[in-house]
């Protein structure tokens, strides 16, 4: 009798392909259905990857979201956990620690629980801190997408129990072609001539989307054929388009929302721009360089991802024209490429010994019962 696949319960993923859903992705590319498989938890009506997921064997699971239905998220988590013993794992990638709340189930029906730190910062830090003594109490296994979203997560005290495994991609997607860059601008109306800038995101207060508008408005003074294209959606998707309604400059601006031709639209542009108030690890950073794509990134977010030199950084606090000079200096280097760079520092999914499949190996041996508690 063939032995049947691990099952993980996974947690976090929404609607948007942002960093968490393709970090997820790209684990879930790299896994052996035959022995893990992953089934997901999810609070929106759809989920990204939701089709490639299913082929492969994985349920999803839609429960109600804890801030609308707190009462009934934790009734559909009850049910879920005590129909499937199999669920000795629940993986929760999170963006504060108030998601602990939803690890109250499996902590009292003794799963292990492994949280995954995305984030290095909230607009809420009060309840952030409320529930970080919860989290640090339920959970088994503290990881991060760098030492700055652990010590935001976990606080000092656990940091350095948190292991930081880099938000690797498949670098060889991402590889410039000029033949895909036209093609994707003539499918935008864009000429090929024009500079284009680009920012993926969700659009949500943490993602700074008005401020983008106001750079973008002040590059197109300077620089009058010039496009900037939105990728994402979020709370915010109304106040944005207002905000380029009021710019003047709606016909240079491509709201396309949320799309799945990430690396084809970053080939089609000249520099990402990402005034974010906060982020973890900036993995459209990661992205943007293995595109050969300068990115401008606001000085807040953590520095990790710079391992080229197409990435700099410019102060929040800098006048919207400092951002256009610094977005002039990024625009003079040329598009070379730099995958040997982000290869070596293990951000590509395909070398064997990359963190991402010492975290398949380890969450395999969880699932079958053989690892210990940490």
């Amino acid at each position: 009798m063939d032995q049947q696949p691990q099952r993980i319960l996974v947690f976090g993923l929404t609607s948007n392909p942002g960093g968490i859903e393709t970090f997820f992705y790209n684990l879930w590319k790299m896994s052996n259905p035959k022995l893990v498989v992953f089934d997901f938890v999810c609070l929106w009506p759809t989920m990204a990857y939701a089709d490639e997921f299913k082929r492969s064997g994985s349920k999803i699971y839609m429960v109600p979201k804890k801030s609308e239905d707190p009462f009934g998220h934790i009734r559909a988590l009850w049910h879920i956990f005590r129909a499937h013993p199999e669920y000795r794992v629940a993986y929760f990638n999170i963006m504060t620690a108030a998601e602990s709340f939803s690890m109250i189930v499996p902590a009292l029906l003794n799963r292990r629980i492994i949280a995954h730190s995305h984030n290095a910062g909230t607009d809420n830090l009060a309840q952030h801190r409320h529930f970080q003594p919860l989290l640090n109490h339920v959970v088994s296994t503290r990881l991060s997408c760098s030492p700055a979203a652990s010590e935001f997560m976990y606080g000092q005290r656990y940091a350095d129990a948190a292991h930081a495994i880099p938000n690797a991609i498949d670098l060889h997607t991402y590889t410039f072609h000029p033949e895909i860059r036209h093609s994707v601008r003539q499918s935008l109306g864009i000429p090929d001539d024009a500079t284009v800038l680009i920012n993926v995101g969700r659009l949500t207060r943490q993602k700074n989307p008005l401020r983008l508008v106001a750079i973008f408005h002040a590059f197109a003074m300077r620089h009058p054929e010039s496009y900037l294209i939105s990728v994402g959606d979020g709370d915010m998707r109304t106040e944005f388009t207002q905000a380029v309604q009021r710019s003047g400059l709606a016909e240079h601006i491509k709201i396309l929302g949320t799309r799945h031709d990430i690396p084809q639209l970053l080939t089609a542009a000249d520099c990402f721009v990402l005034p974010s108030l906060y982020e973890g690890l900036v993995i459209v950073g990661i992205e943007s360089q293995a595109a050969s794509l300068p990115i401008v990134s606001s000085d807040e977010i953590p520095h990790d991802f710079a391992l080229t030199p197409l990435a700099s950084f410019c102060s929040l606090a800098s006048s919207d024209d400092a951002w256009v000079d610094a977005i002039d200096a990024a625009l003079a280097q040329p598009r070379h490429d730099y995958s040997a760079q982000l290869r070596s520092a293990g951000y590509d999914v395909n070398v064997p010994s990359s963190q991402i499949t010492t975290l398949l190996r380890f969450l395999q041996r969880q699932a079958s019962g053989s690892a210990q508690h940490n």
